[in-house]
């Protein structure tokens, strides 16, 4: 979700930078097509293999097509995707747009604030999210994040916000217990801060949460995103503990689409219908 070559922008002055999971597709398991779009491409690289709804273009890109399939589905981005034509992207028809606002303790995304009223304006659902930075100070990083969120405005109709947790190497030393108490006491952090009633969204690999949370019970409360680039079963991403199902499927990093031109873009699917999505959203 998040890369170590772009720009973000601190409260005063900054360069961010963090780089999200390094999984690669080459030589996996194909792709099960879910979105009913013919201009979205995802680049494999070098794949082999076949499989009933996958299409495998060796060296080249598996490209969404009219297949009849149904699909939720949405994308998630950052700075990393410098300015985005929110109009072309909208003609694509993605569901739904998870927005980079913060990281850290002062790292304020420079795209947040244009990327928040556009999608607005373009009639897409939006959420926040906050890159979690382990060995920084909790309640700073909940009030950054909470700070930017309020000044950008949030409320009912958007998507609840979400915590970002990934890069196993950045809580090497933590605890499995520390670790959770940290992921924990962020997202109640947040809602306290922002007075919302509904559950949060927490994000991380399909390994995480037994890996370095420890698979802690509290953490089911939540909505789970989760990101698997190599599921067993192309389309069906594995469900970490303490969770029994996925809500949010990132099954790409490299994603193309008109309107985010020359940068990869995640392309994520929602485990269910339109109707399931509007009651997640805050009210």
């Amino acid at each position: 979700m998040n890369r170590n070559d772009s720009t973000g922008r601190r409260q005063k002055t900054s360069q961010a930078g963090s780089r999200k999971r390094g999984s690669r597709l080459a030589g996996r398991a194909p792709v099960i097509i879910v979105v009913n779009n013919p201009t979205i491409n995802i680049n494999l690289g070098s794949q082999s293999g076949s499989g009933p709804g996958a299409l495998v273009v060796p060296n080249s890109h598996v490209e969404f097509a009219r297949l009849g399939l149904p699909g939720v589905w949405g994308i998630d981005v950052s700075h990393w995707q410098d300015q985005i034509d929110w109009a072309r992207v909208k003609q694509e028809g993605p569901d739904f747009a998870f927005l980079k606002a913060t990281e850290g303790g002062d790292i304020v995304d420079a795209t947040y604030a244009r990327n928040w009223k556009e999608t607005k304006d373009k009639g897409i659902l939006r959420g926040p999210y906050h890159f979690f930075r382990p060995r920084t100070n909790l309640q700073t990083q909940i009030d950054n994040f909470s700070r930017v969120i309020e000044a950008n405005g949030i409320g009912v109709g958007d998507l609840p916000p979400v915590l970002d947790a990934e890069e196993p190497k950045l809580w090497k030393g933590i605890g499995k217990k520390a670790a959770a108490d940290l992921c924990v006491g962020f997202l109640e952090g947040v809602k306290k801060n922002l007075g919302l009633r509904v559950p949060l969204i927490i994000y991380m690999s399909s390994s995480f949460s037994e890996e370095i949370l420890g698979a802690d019970p509290r953490l089911k409360q939540n909505i789970l995103w989760v990101a698997d680039y190599t599921p067993p079963v192309p389309g069906q991403p594995r469900v970490p503990k303490p969770w029994d199902s996925w809500d949010f499927y990132q099954f790409t990093e490299h994603g193309t689409m008109p309107g985010i031109n020359g940068k990869d873009v995640d392309i994520n699917r929602f485990n269910g219908d339109r109707s399931r999505l509007q009651s997640l959203l805050i009210r």
